[in-house]
């Protein structure tokens, strides 16, 4: 396991912290723009508890709901990479696939 995590990552250190429950939105959110401020809610909420260090790169993970019928709902997430050291935010969803 470890052999195939340099392979991916390098040099680099990756693990998961856990980001809490947000006060600011829905259990469940709803649509891109939810998912996108969900994770984006994550990784400051990280930050402002000073559990990552300065320079480090962030990932936060919002699931979301997503309606594309009538009562058609999926379950998508929006992934947010945000490297503060390299002035980059990165957003991205999973893909939907029916």
């Amino acid at each position: 396991m470890f052999s195939k995590h340099q392979e991916t990552f390098g040099r680099a250190t990756v693990y998961g912290l856990p980001a809490g429950d947000s006060k600011s939105l829905a259990p469940q959110p709803v649509g891109f723009a939810s998912g996108r401020q969900g994770a984006t809610e994550r990784i400051r909420r990280l930050r402002e508890r000073g559990e990552t260090e300065e320079g480090d790169a962030l990932l936060g993970v919002e699931g979301f709901l997503l309606e594309v019928g009538e009562e058609e709902w999926v379950e998508m997430s929006c992934l947010q990479l945000r490297d503060d050291a390299r002035y980059a935010v990165r957003d991205s969803t999973t893909l939907l696939v029916s």
